[in-house]
């Protein structure tokens, strides 16, 4: 099937959110660059959500439950908008413990969408989203299905163009 003929994706869900928390993302990562602490780039982020009028909590607790019993709690960095929880990570690379957290934060809080920030000397992100899977039986609860991308700071400028920038203020490449 050519390129021309494919069918069309399905529009992302909260594309016009994500693309403006990744937006704000990469301007930031431009501003502060790559090596400083995870803590740091989260504080410089909820500065930037806050001057891009972007509402959002912030460590907010979410409580995990089993059986219908609370078992413990979880403290995304952000739950924006009430509707994306978004991870700040300051490592070389993100591995499957980064994408297993946002995974057990969206089955725990119901929410579907979560970004996860990467601000370390190369920028990048993962959109991991979680959908719930048929049921087949009354008691059955569904499985849950997950799907995502990981776009890095080697191809920032495509990155940047789904954030909504331009190609020239993507971060640089190493």
């Amino acid at each position: 099937m050519s390129p021309d003929t494919a069918p069309p994706r399905p529009p992302l869900l909260h594309a016009g959110l994500t693309d403006r928390l990744l937006a704000v993302f990469y301007r930031a990562y431009n501003e502060l660059g790559g090596g400083f602490a995870e803590s740091v780039y989260a504080n410089a982020y909820a500065i930037a959500l806050g001057e891009a009028g972007i509402p959002f909590e912030r460590e907010a607790t979410i409580t995990i439950e089993f059986r219908g019993r609370a078992v413990g709690s979880g403290r995304p960095d952000f739950i924006v908008a009430g509707a994306v929880i978004v991870e700040c990570k300051a490592v070389k690379s993100l591995d499957d413990w980064h994408l297993s957290q946002a995974l057990h934060y969206l089955r725990a809080s119901g929410l579907p969408v979560a970004l996860l920030l990467n601000w370390g000397p190369r920028a990048g992100f993962k959109r991991v989203v979680l959908e719930k899977g048929p049921r087949t039986t009354a008691d059955d609860r569904g499985s849950d299905r997950w799907r995502g991308e990981w776009i890095d700071g080697a191809r920032a400028p495509a990155a940047a163009r789904i954030a909504g920038m331009s190609p020239d203020t993507a971060p640089p490449r190493p």
